[in-house]
């Protein structure tokens, strides 16, 4: 694990802001384990209504050491909706655990939409992936220092799912690729888990 943020900012307090890029973030450094966001092709229902999200709030957090439970601190997350004809607003949970979302590891989006997340402005890029000046620029599918969001499983550079849902069609979310690209897939794709959590 590594600490991902330490400042708190004015915003943190407003309940339409998420709380996932406030205070002291800790972040999984690599992959937990792969699977599916979905066992089929949609994205309804968001983040919350993942295979993942069950996960990290039924199993993984049951898994971990009682001391750590008790110093993480419940957090308001705020992810962002599919173009599925079902979902038009972002959904809002209190979590232990939860996945990153594509603006705090890359920031701002210089292209303007937002890295196709309806709740991209609700959040933060988080000060370990400032500090190392990552950025992401949509027009090149390039950008700076992105092998700092490289993770790996069993050792091996892998992709990993984040917490948006892809704004423009309703069967994917998006992920972080081999080498540090922003990517979108299926949610029925088998990728890799890396929660974080804040301690308070």
């Amino acid at each position: 694990m590594r600490i991902a943020n330490k400042s708190t900012y004015d915003w943190c307090d407003d309940e339409t802001y998420s709380q996932t890029s406030c205070g002291f973030v800790v972040e999984f450094v690599d992959i937990v384990m792969e699977m599916q966001m979905n066992n089929s092709w949609t994205n309804v229902g968001g983040y919350p209504a993942t295979l993942v999200y069950d996960y990290l709030k039924n199993t993984l957090y049951v898994q971990l050491p009682i001391e750590l439970q008790r110093a993480i601190k419940p957090t308001r997350v705020i992810s962002g909706y599919g173009n599925n004809g079902v979902d038009s607003s972002n959904f809002i949970t209190m979590d232990d655990l939860y996945l990153l979302s594509g603006t705090e590891i890359y920031g701002a989006d210089s292209a303007g939409n937002n890295l196709y997340d309806t709740a991209a402005e609700s959040t933060h890029q988080l000060q370990y992936y400032s500090n190392n000046g990552v950025t992401y620029e949509t027009n090149d599918w390039d950008g700076t220092n992105k092998h700092k969001a490289i993770k790996q499983y069993n050792s091996v550079s892998n992709y990993w799912w984040l917490r948006q849902a892809f704004s423009i069609r309703g069967d994917g979310f998006q992920t972080i690729d081999t080498i540090g690209g922003f990517r979108r897939y299926s949610a029925c794709d088998n990728y890799g888990v890396a929660p974080a959590f804040r301690i308070g």
